[in-house]
């Protein structure tokens, strides 16, 4: 029995460690009536301890989310030495309950997950092939009706890529995001703000008319998600600050014009500025 159980102990180990590598245990946001990884027997350090930073950014207006549209968040793990890197996040509403949608936007390098003894939350989480940066983003749909304040939590795994439990850091971070009676299109289209302003589908032509405003003069690029996340490829429009561009099936997608009906979205991209916004295909 003596031999049996340290055995048994490094079989347990080796489990979570393989886990780990394919996206971190749900309920390890810190969130109320969560833990963290930094936990024992898990990687049993203190958290927020140590020289990196952490960081959850929100593409929406002045952490203002409008009912029904689509965001993007970033969370970032910088200053720090690792080259393997995990991260868990959650949104839930001021009653602690899970809220709006979220919707990947590198479905191979992240997964969405439920949790175990609180299984109505959901959690976007990394896969093996998106433990190797410093960045994820994944997009979130704000619920239909205003909930109040929402509150993202997320943590980090900073390791040392040593192939053990130990010697890694452990971070959390939480941003609060409030409820803008703003409809979608008057958020966007305010001239201060970079966003899409509409997005208008044309099925006789296969195109999307998309309009929109940047504060910057970086090269813009377009690139459309179904309502799985997968990316339908993407197209550089270059530097156009401002004003709108005809985005073509033909050129985002091998099935062309003949793409099925649905729910798809569209990612702004130039510079450091992002934005996401729904749209029906005919």
């Amino acid at each position: 029995m003596k031999k049996i159980l340290p055995l048994m102990a490094l079989l347990a180990g080796s489990i979570l460690l393989l886990s780990n590598l394919d996206g971190a245990f749900p309920e390890n946001t810190g969130a109320p009536g969560e833990l963290t990884c930094g936990r024992a027997p898990c990687h049993n350090v203190p958290v927020n301890v140590g020289t990196a930073q952490m960081s959850i950014a929100f593409s929406g207006n002045d952490l203002k989310y409008v009912a029904d549209s689509t965001y993007e968040l970033t969370v970032t793990i910088a200053n720090q030495q690792s080259l393997r890197n995990g991260f868990e996040i959650l949104a839930l509403n001021e009653n602690n309950q899970n809220t709006g949608e979220w919707i990947l936007l590198d479905p191979d390098k992240m997964k969405i997950i439920p949790g175990i003894g609180l299984p109505s939350r959901k959690y976007v989480t990394h896969q093996a092939a998106g433990n190797m940066q410093t960045e994820w983003k994944i997009a979130w749909k704000a619920p239909s009706a205003d909930v109040g304040v929402v509150t993202f939590y997320a943590s980090v795994n900073a390791t040392n890529n040593n192939g053990m439990l130990t010697g890694d850091e452990v971070y959390t971070r939480s941003l609060a995001v409030d409820f803008s009676p703003l409809s979608g299109t008057q958020e966007t289209a305010r001239p201060e703000v970079s966003g899409i302003v509409s997005v208008s589908p044309d099925g006789t032509n296969g195109t999307l008319l998309v309009r929109y405003f940047l504060k910057t003069s970086a090269d813009v690029r377009f690139e459309i998600f179904n309502i799985s996340g997968q990316n339908m490829s993407a197209i550089v429009a270059g530097k156009q600050p401002q004003g709108e561009h005809q985005v073509s099936w033909s050129n985002l997608s091998a099935s062309g014009s003949g793409t099925p009906p649905g729910v798809y979205f569209i990612r702004l991209a130039a510079g450091r500025e992002t934005a996401v916004r729904k749209f029906v295909w005919p």
